[in-house]
């Protein structure tokens, strides 16, 4: 079985039954019509997100993870179907709120599925982003040292200031090992699926050029000139973009709620509290929490350290709550 196929429910049991399966009395080899549909979907599903699965580096396989995508799907209609069936039981008050419930957490869950694939893929690309002109110096300074690029990946696994590149190595094994492949043709499928382009450009020419045997220290030249180009290139728009920050910032947090609060004053009967605090300590807050997102992805990885993002939504997750307090208490009756 090639690299990025998978079975479904249906093959794996109709593999297991063996030949003569189908002549047994009771056999299961016809499932039920909502059997096949299911399978069906699962398998269509599990074919679309498969690729990215891979490319993300989720150590799931695509079946579980599309079977858990149709499970929070299900459970949507069902309970709000349920919800309404107890309409005439419940309290008029609390329905509102069971409903928002009930529409809100199975949408998340959705949502976080959905989610999870994009975010490990984005950090698995900014973690390669961080360390690859340092890994494209690594190889060309072995290919100067006369040693062949598929060694050099061999090597990463003694290497401690390369991690990521460490556990790519350790996935391009992974797949060597599982479908009896050569160092190269593991290198190169790896490279294919790879979610950056630069590392996949590195991938693809650095062993094209030993395999084909042309001048492996001159690629790596020009591939090393190449990613650093790039970088400068970065750092000298980087000016530029903070200056497009500190002019939201002047925005969000001085001249917005400077002019709320003027026209609160002049105009008492305009504005109330709740949309005075959001003005002068929501919006700041969610403009500030975008603006941090913004500096972290907009920042060269290769020259910073890797930022927890933990103490920011620490420090967010009491907003909401607070606003929605202020909210109540200030707000019409």
């Amino acid at each position: 079985m090639p690299p990025g196929e998978h079975r479904t429910s249906t093959e794996d049991r109709s593999t297991c039954l063996g030949p003569g399966a189908s002549d047994l009395p009771g056999s299961t080899l016809k499932p039920k019509i909502y059997t096949r549909i299911h399978d069906k979907i699962t398998l269509a599903l599990a074919e679309r997100i498969s690729m990215r699965l891979y490319s993300s580096g989720m150590s799931t396989s695509p079946i579980d993870y599309s079977m858990k995508v149709l499970k929070g799907v299900v459970i949507f209609p069902a309970l709000i179907l349920v919800l309404f069936l107890l309409r005439p039981i419940l309290p008029s008050g609390s329905f509102v709120y069971l409903l928002a419930g009930v529409i809100i957490l199975p949408a998340a869950l959705v949502l976080d599925l959905l989610l999870r694939p994009v975010l490990a893929t984005y950090n698995r690309k900014k973690a390669c982003e961080r360390e690859l002109p340092f890994f494209a110096t690594y190889l060309t300074m072995a290919s100067a040292s006369g040693i062949p690029a598929t060694s050099a990946f061999e090597h990463l696994k003694d290497l401690k200031h390369l991690p990521q590149f460490k556990k790519e190595w350790y996935r391009i094994e992974k797949v060597r090992r599982l479908y009896a492949l050569n160092p190269f043709e593991a290198i190169l499928f790896e490279g294919k699926h790879h979610p950056l382009d630069s590392v996949k450009d590195l991938y693809i020419t650095s062993i094209s050029a030993q395999r084909e045997g042309g001048e492996v220290l001159s690629v790596m030249r020009y591939e090393l000139l190449k990613l650093f180009s790039l970088l400068q290139g970065r750092l000298k728009t980087f000016s530029d973009k903070f200056s497009l920050m500190t002019s939201a910032e002047i925005i969000a947090f001085i001249m917005l709620p400077m002019g709320t609060i003027t026209v609160g004053v002049l105009f008492s009967g305009i504005l109330g509290i709740p949309i005075l605090f959001l003005a002068c300590f929501v919006f700041p807050t969610m403009v500030a929490a975008l603006l941090s997102l913004m500096i972290d992805t907009y920042t060269p990885k290769e020259l910073t350290e890797e930022v927890d993002h933990g103490d920011l939504v620490k420090f967010l997750l009491p907003v909401l709550p607070f606003a929605l307090l202020l909210a109540r208490v200030f707000g019409p009756a």
